[in-house]
């Protein structure tokens, strides 16, 4: 199977705003996702392991929780990342389930906002 490029991936999200909606592995998906619209690769082990823990993973930023909230795990777990480069914009939630005042805010900030996402992929 041909693996994907940065420039190919670039090509078809630019101009695009793309939200990811989940758990830890989602937020994996996540940072490979913005690391592969800058470069020609996917995370290693290494760079797997962050969290939420950091402020910054491959140039996004946390905007609320994680480590701004000093909370590491459980059900109030809270986190939310933003990427914006240039022609791109991605946004990263986590969600500790999938139906709660988390997600009821999610939503109702989408539906206030003027610029609504071409893409919500919820895990």
């Amino acid at each position: 199977m041909e693996q994907i490029r940065s420039r190919n991936l670039r090509q078809i999200f630019q101009n695009k705003y793309v939200v990811f909606m989940g758990d830890s592995n989602m937020r994996s998906i996540y940072k490979d996702f913005i690391l592969l619209l800058q470069e020609d690769r996917l995370m290693s082990d290494l760079e797997r392991k962050f969290g939420g823990n950091k402020d910054r993973i491959f140039g996004d930023i946390l905007l609320e929780g994680g480590v701004y909230k000093s909370l590491s795990s459980g059900i109030e777990y809270e986190e939310k990342r933003i990427f914006l480069a240039n022609i791109f914009l991605v946004k990263f939630f986590f969600l500790t389930r999938c139906r709660n005042d988390v997600t009821a805010r999610v939503f109702e900030e989408f539906r206030k906002d003027s610029e609504k996402p071409d893409l919500v992929i919820i895990n």
